[in-house]
């Protein structure tokens, strides 16, 4: 987690230039000391031999629910195109985005109409799917752009291919 801290360029003992120039140091310290997630895009290609820690195509998650796992507010999840076998469930603030062929560098360079990115639910054991593919529960400002959603079974008033549960109009679904 990233914090500030006001630092006065006046010391307790009077004028001095060094305090200005420390609150610089620490912040980029800061910075630097992160694991990198919350400041550029989680990437996630199912194509991949092992997960990497997602700061790169070239080491790319493997599964969209890892990525999920390791977003925080405001981080974007970018996911190539292929067939993602699990159920997944969405946190606040977090974007996941399909339609990626797995070089991009900007958002602007994907096309998920040219580009499938499926999430079809798992099975949860003895063959039986499971009820749900993405579960939204309690979430705001979440957003899903650029997938086909398959699979989930409807037994009950929470199941289906996308369940959302107490969730408000600050989400968004689209692709």
């Amino acid at each position: 987690m990233l914090s500030f801290r006001t630092f006065s360029p006046i010391s307790p003992r009077g004028r001095s230039g060094i305090l200005r120039p420390l609150a610089t140091c620490l912040v980029s310290l800061t910075l630097l000391a992160g694991n990198g997630l919350a400041f550029g895009a989680i990437h996630v290609d199912g194509r991949v031999t092992a997960s990497g820690d997602g700061t790169s195509w070239g080491q790319a998650m493997k599964t969209v629910g890892e990525a999920l796992t390791a977003a925080s507010a405001d981080a974007e999840i970018w996911v190539a195109a292929g067939t993602y076998v699990e159920s997944v469930t969405m946190k606040s603030q977090v974007a996941l985005y399909g339609g990626f062929n797995g070089t991009e560098t900007l958002l602007s360079n994907r096309s998920s109409a040219m580009r499938l990115t499926v999430i079809a639910s798992g099975s949860v054991g003895a063959g039986f799917e499971a009820n749900r593919t993405v579960y939204m529960n309690d979430i705001s400002s979440a957003t899903i752009d650029g997938f086909t959603i398959t699979g989930g079974w409807g037994a009950t008033g929470y199941t289906g291919g996308i369940s959302c549960v107490n969730v408000g109009n600050t989400n968004t679904i689209s692709h």
